[in-house]
């Protein structure tokens, strides 16, 4: 496979000290970046890659430059990353292909459950039950079955909730996770999973909490016919799903028995 080099004139025309030089061979990249912005970076990686960077949008008149030659793809990637502050991101891929990279900010708590995603920072979770999670990320893990809930029985998890909540409440409550965002087009959306939904297990495992979900979904990236429990309503159904990138944010609850 040859050389492909991109050039962008449009950047130099804004800014004659601008240069944005990318060049893809055998899947290593090379960048020479020199006082361009990163929206020119997104857009020409976007344009001439097919390579989507999200998240980077309200720092895309920000400045940068930056230098590295016949790297591994995802390595180069992940240098630019780190060269511009950005630790907490998921790498997506269609098959062995990379094809979206999103950027998770520090202030949120960002899941991607999705396609095969390689997570490369998990945020801090203590502000999970305020920061919905972005549709990006994914997972989940542990056995510990819970009483299957019954009509009415999910309420919102209190952000005020601490240690000094009465063992009674403790003992007659279970956690999951809501569903508080679907991506069009996603695995969830196709499935029919909607807003407000309460995810209860993922191919046999209980779901308590958004990080086990998202260890589980990284676990079983690029298995079949993994089954979903979803309750609406207090009715139970299941979705069958393929193993990777679901495409749902999503929240802890508190689940009544």
């Amino acid at each position: 496979m040859g050389a492909i080099i991109f050039d962008c004139p449009d950047i130099i025309a804004k800014n004659f000290n601008a240069v944005m030089d990318i060049t893809l061979q055998n899947n290593k990249l090379s960048i020479l970046a020199k006082n361009a912005t990163i929206n020119d970076l997104i857009t020409s990686i976007k344009n001439n890659s097919g390579i989507q960077i999200e998240g980077l949008e309200y720092r895309k008149e920000d400045t940068f430059s930056f230098r590295i030659n016949n790297t591994a793809i995802e390595h180069a990637f992940k240098s630019l990353l780190k060269h511009l502050g950005e630790t907490s991101y998921a790498f997506e891929y269609k098959g062995d292909k990379l094809y979206r990279i999103a950027v998770v900010r520090e202030s949120k708590l960002n899941f991607v459950l999705g396609e095969t995603s390689e997570i490369q920072s998990i945020p801090e979770t203590s502000d999970m039950a305020e920061n919905p999670t972005d549709p990006f990320l994914k997972h989940s893990m542990i056995s510990q079955m819970f009483k299957r809930p019954t009509p009415n029985s999910f309420e919102e998890k209190d952000n005020g909730t601490s240690s000094e909540d009465s063992e009674e409440d403790n003992e007659s409550k279970s956690t999951a996770v809501k569903v508080v965002r679907v991506v069009k087009t996603s695995q969830a959306d196709n499935a029919g999973v909607h807003e407000g939904d309460i995810i209860l297990d993922y191919d046999g495992v209980t779901i308590e909490n958004p990080e086990m979900l998202i260890r589980e979904v990284q676990e079983k990236t690029g298995a079949e016919n993994i089954r979903m429990s979803v309750s609406r309503d207090g009715e139970i159904f299941e979705v069958v799903l393929q193993g990777g990138f679901i495409g749902v944010s999503i929240v802890p609850v508190s689940v009544s028995e």
